[in-house]
């Protein structure tokens, strides 16, 4: 629970919500309600009156012990919502200037329980967006969905067959687990008994027992035509943005005629290779990057690219699964939510991978052996090569990673080398007044100021303080700083 003074410090954003309510519940709080549960959970305060636009007062709640009774009886009622978000621990009465406000904490729905709806019908399904309370779409709808589903690409396809597979994908994967596994004869089998024992065809108990092909197993291996008619969005996406090249240096997508029946497979063993040959070549990052082996980067952009197309939604027709390597860092996105919270990927020990039987084919490759420790391993050997903390953007639509190759004072090719020193300076000492960076730096006054206030803007730092007692503290990610309670918890746990 955070102060009635830090609320209204924060005015109405996508976590917090101002509601009059004097004398009831106003009729849009179960919208809010619902919108809260189904994004990013936030806080309703009642009690708070907005007579002008972004300008708010205590108005006060009449009767509140009333209210909250009404509150838990209608949260209680199937009825009128399908899950009820309210725990009384969760609930904070302030008071102000003799006026009641009650502030009540709604917690985002776990990825299996969403969406959150109203009035027995999923129609009414509201999601955040900024300051509003928004009806959920048709396809956000079925992304909640398909969010709550597990192994949707076990799905067993009818009128499939193994010529719908590429057989050039079908003997490298052939290869590559006989190479892992010697003993498992796997050379000696012919394709069908192999892509059987693999997992890629499975037995439909409800038709006969007859042999089918898994959707996991035509996006693995399948031929582009046969991938595209199950489908049609289909589209995997590599491009080298490196340099100074107007669009890219090099591309690998489904549809170029020099990359055919690029599947999740091809795709995977093609763009490893490119990614691992970007990370070999020097550019302008060697100059002041910190590395301790090219080992372990390719270990973590290998745990991103798989987690890339494990975790993707593939049902999903509106974003793209593209990966991109850029001058200082690398960005993989694809289509669906995460369905873990964002701190618990960096932290590890857990996993919840949306497509498990995709995810079975990679293991058996050795390519993601560490289930639940990919985003754990990205995060450490980032930290341990002191590079700029992974960036996670994580919504309903989609997720976007980005991994940092480089220092945070060096991710920031605009800045000087004033500018460069200050932050480093704060960062180092975590805490410091104007006056000691003056004197520990050798930069003059006009300079610390101007770096300070760039620093300032980005949000790197932030100020406390006023007058003399002013101080100047560095301003650690969320990412971080719950990797540190994690920390603490895990040291705390061994003793």
């Amino acid at each position: 629970m955070i102060s009635l003074k830090e609320l209204l410090e924060n005015h109405e954003n996508e976590n917090i919500e101002f509601k009059e309510s004097f004398i009831k519940l106003s009729k849009d709080f179960w919208p809010t309600y619902s919108a809260f549960a189904n994004t990013a959970g936030g806080y309703i305060v009642l009690g708070i009156a907005e007579p002008v636009p972004y300008q708010y007062e205590v108005s006060g709640v009449k009767n509140h012990k009333k209210l909250l009774d009404d509150l838990f009886n209608t949260a209680a009622n199937k009825d009128k919502v399908n899950h009820n978000q309210l725990n009384k621990n969760n609930i904070e009465i302030f008071e102000d200037d003799g006026k009641v406000v009650i502030s009540i904490y709604i917690a985002e729905l776990p990825v299996n329980q969403k969406p959150l709806y109203l009035n027995k019908n999923i129609s009414n399904t509201y999601i955040r967006k900024n300051t509003g309370d928004y009806l959920a779409t048709e396809e956000e709808i079925r992304r909640f969905m398909r969010n709550a589903s597990d192994n949707i690409d076990g799905e067993l396809l009818d009128g499939y067959t193994i010529e719908d597979l590429d057989i050039e994908s079908i003997l490298a994967f052939k290869n590559i687990v006989h190479l892992r596994k010697p003993e498992g004869r796997y050379l000696a089998m012919d394709n069908s008994e192999f892509l059987k024992s693999m997992g890629l065809f499975r037995i439909d108990r409800n038709d006969g027992r007859k042999w089918k092909l898994t959707l996991a197993g035509l996006l693995f291996l399948g031929t582009e035509e046969a991938i595209l008619s199950r489908i049609p969005h289909f589209h995997l996406d590599y491009l080298n943005k490196r340099g100074n090249n107007a669009r890219w240096s090099d591309r690998v997508s489904s549809g170029d005629l020099n990359y055919q029946n690029l599947n999740i497979f091809k795709f995977y063993s093609i763009v490893l290779n490119k990614l691992f040959l970007t990370i070999r070549e020097p550019f302008e990052l060697d100059k002041k990057a910190i590395r301790k082996s090219s080992a372990e980067l390719e270990i973590i952009i290998r745990e991103a690219l798989v987690n890339m197309l494990v975790h993707a939604d593939y049902l999903d027709s509106e974003t793209a699964i593209r990966a991109e390597v850029h001058d200082f860092f690398y960005t993989f996105t694809n289509p669906g939510t995460m369905k873990i919270p964002q701190e618990q990927f960096f932290v590890g020990g857990h996993s919840e991978p949306r497509n498990n039987t995709l995810i079975t084919f990679f293991k058996k490759m050795g390519a993601s052996e560490k289930e639940g420790g990919g985003g754990r391993e990205i995060f450490t050997i980032t930290q341990n090569n002191r590079f700029r903390i992974p960036e996670l953007d994580v919504t309903l639509k989609s997720t976007f990673l980005k991994i940092w190759l480089a220092a945070p004072e060096d991710s920031y090719p605009d800045f000087s080398e004033k500018t460069r020193t200050v932050f480093l300076y704060i960062k180092e000492n975590y805490s410091v007044k104007m006056k000691e960076i003056e004197k520990n730096t050798k930069i003059s006054y006009h300079f610390v100021r101007k770096a300070l206030q760039e620093l300032l803007d980005l949000d790197l730092i932030e100020m406390t303080g006023k007058g003399k007692a002013t101080k100047y503290t560095w301003k650690p990610s969320k990412i971080e700083r719950f990797a540190a309670v994690e920390s603490i918890k895990n040291a705390i746990m061994k003793n």
